[in-house]
């Protein structure tokens, strides 16, 4: 089966959004279609944003929640999304359930051109990380099950880690957590895992 990373899966709702407009009738509710492809579109780079810096999130959540990982974590929102973060937590629900239509061709347009910009630079940013070996939990083989999985990606992560704060070590034991959290493994597998880990720091000092 094939894997599809969230920067793929935002930009397939891009094009949901242009394909829209390019075929916009002047139906009002079309306005509110692309409004919430463009907020599904936003929150899949944010996502895909958090997870290159190491910071796992509910798939679930939502633009206010990822709002606070950012701040959580300290690390820059996109200052192109900031502008619209009101917008786009408005399009969240109210495009979706809302009575009334949240879209409006002004903020719309300007989305468009502002999150084209966006997904071009991350699309170009991927591809100079996997050049420079960055992206080394995409070699885990997709046929294993979560712990074989993350026992690999801990042998890969040893491989490539530079300190014992690496964030690709942080991102291992926020992965370890979250197959916890879901019954992907068992306490003494997430037990022997972390321990793994203190053994790998503790050779740093």
């Amino acid at each position: 089966m094939r894997k599809v990373s969230l920067l793929t899966r935002a930009v397939e709702d891009f094009r949901l959004v242009c394909l829209i407009k390019d075929n916009y009738s002047g139906d009002e509710i079309e306005l509110d279609s692309m409004a919430y492809h463009l907020q599904q579109c936003c929150e899949k780079i944010l996502k895909h944003l958090l997870k290159e810096s190491y910071v796992i999130c509910r798939k679930s959540c939502g633009m206010r929640e990822l709002h606070d990982y950012f701040k959580q974590y300290n690390l820059d929102y996109p200052v192109q999304l900031k502008p619209y973060w009101v917008y786009l937590d408005k399009f969240e629900d109210g495009a979706r359930y809302g009575d009334t239509v949240v879209g409006t061709w002004s903020v719309i347009e300007e989305l468009l051109q502002v999150v084209s910009n966006l997904l071009t630079q991350q699309v170009q940013q991927r591809s100079k990380n996997k050049i420079d070996g960055m992206n080394v939990f995409e070699n885990v083989e997709n046929d294993l099950n979560a712990f074989e999985k993350l026992q690999r990606e801990w042998q890969l992560c040893t491989k490539v880690a530079t300190g014992s704060n690496d964030k690709r070590i942080q991102y291992f034991i926020n992965r370890t957590e979250e197959a916890l959290c879901f019954n992907e493994i068992s306490r003494s597998q997430f037990d022997g895992l972390r321990q793994k880990v203190k053994e790998f720091r503790e050779e740093w000092f």
